[in-house]
């Protein structure tokens, strides 16, 4: 299965970067989203995982097809069944956050694999091996021969080194809302049209190549497959079978990362809202208020200050907080900090999901 590299780079805030690589399979999300979270299937393309399912739920994922079948601890941050996996892994190499978005396509599901990256240099070690293993999943479902990891894969590094350049020197995107909501804290709004709100997530990530463990039971439908400790491979759903009718999913989903000290994750939580009334559990400090701001001003929490806005020298302390999901179905990505005055206020606005800037720490 020879192919030209289907990954690209793009600059997404100051400091972060995706690298997407995008597929098209036969057959529909659900039946695709099998080959993620059923046991069995996952291991006939990529890795063997163990452990207890549900989002927030750590588990071991063990590489099967890679040298020695390392294991590592792995935790699933977000999941929205046949639709969003995010998973977050360490390994030796480091930190890994990566996702994968499934959606359907002319009779198809458009697959869309993607690594959170800080800097863009890794992805021309980490493209390779992710074109690997994504050609290993279209093989598994078409019950053919899957490849080796040889030379066509190495010689595709110098394309993500160049995809890699043109992302750093690209500039940095700027958010825009429509409805921006007022910083009730520590900015000085120079034209009262604008907020004062930061810019986009700096997401952690890995610096080396392994393939990082996506295929969570802990993210699987009523439907799971067989047990984690099966270790006999099965073939692929076929693309024929009948689908699974998709339960709704609440339009607005978050997952929180909490980094005290600013660098290392130290909590994690979701959140989910129907309108302005909290879903189901969630570790959020006060998930009445957080879904009532959410419902109330929507993704304008989450925009940038404007560039006529001058924000208070104002310090909270190093703190650092990690939301990405949808807001009433719209996608959202973004990174709180209290290092200044238009900082503070934008965690403020958000302290029923973030708990109190200045107590983060």
């Amino acid at each position: 299965m020879q192919r030209e590299p289907t990954g690209r780079v793009h600059r997404t805030g100051e400091h972060s970067y995706n690298l997407v690589l995008t597929r098209r399979l036969a057959g529909t999300p659900s039946e695709v989203w099998t080959s993620f979270t059923d046991a069995r299937q996952a291991a006939a393309w990529i890795g063997r995982w163990d452990g207890a399912p549900g989002p927030g739920a750590e588990f071991d994922f063990q590489l099967l097809y890679e040298e020695g079948q390392p294991t590592s601890p792995a935790r699933l941050s977000q999941c929205i069944p046949r639709e969003r996996l995010r998973v977050l892994m360490e390994d030796d190499g480091g930190s890994w956050d990566v996702e994968v978005r499934l959606r359907e396509d002319d009779g198809g599901t458009r697959l869309e694999f993607i690594q959170h990256l800080a800097v863009p240099a890794p992805a021309e070690d980490t493209g390779p091996g992710w074109e690997y293993y994504l050609d290993r999943l279209e093989a598994a479902r078409a019950g053919a021969a899957p490849p080796e990891f040889d030379q066509h894969y190495l010689d595709q590094g110098p394309y993500y080194a160049a995809q890699a350049r043109d992302a750093a020197a690209a500039p940095p995107p700027r958010l825009t809302f429509p409805a921006p909501h007022p910083g009730p804290l520590g900015c000085m709004p120079i034209d009262s049209g604008r907020s004062c709100h930061m810019p986009n997530r700096l997401p952690r990530t890995a610096l080396a190549l392994t393939a990082a463990a996506l295929l969570l039971a802990g993210c699987a439908d009523s439907n799971p497959g067989t047990s984690p400790s099966s270790s006999e491979p099965a073939p692929p759903a076929s693309s024929s079978a009948a689908s699974t009718p998709a339960s709704p999913a609440a339009a607005t989903s978050l997952s929180v990362e909490l980094m005290a000290d600013g660098e290392a994750v130290t909590d994690t939580w979701t959140l989910e809202c129907d309108g302005a009334n909290p879903v189901g559990e969630s570790g959020a400090p006060d998930p009445a208020a957080a879904c009532a701001a959410l419902a109330e001003d929507g993704t304008g929490l989450f925009a940038e200050p404007g560039t006529d806005v001058a924000c208070t020298m104002q310090y909270g302390g190093p703190q650092r907080a990690s939301v990405s999901g949808t807001v009433d179905g719209e996608e959202v990505d973004a990174e709180f900090a209290a290092s200044d005055g238009c900082q503070i206020s934008r965690w403020e606005a958000l302290s029923g999901l973030l708990g109190p800037a200045t107590a983060a720490m």
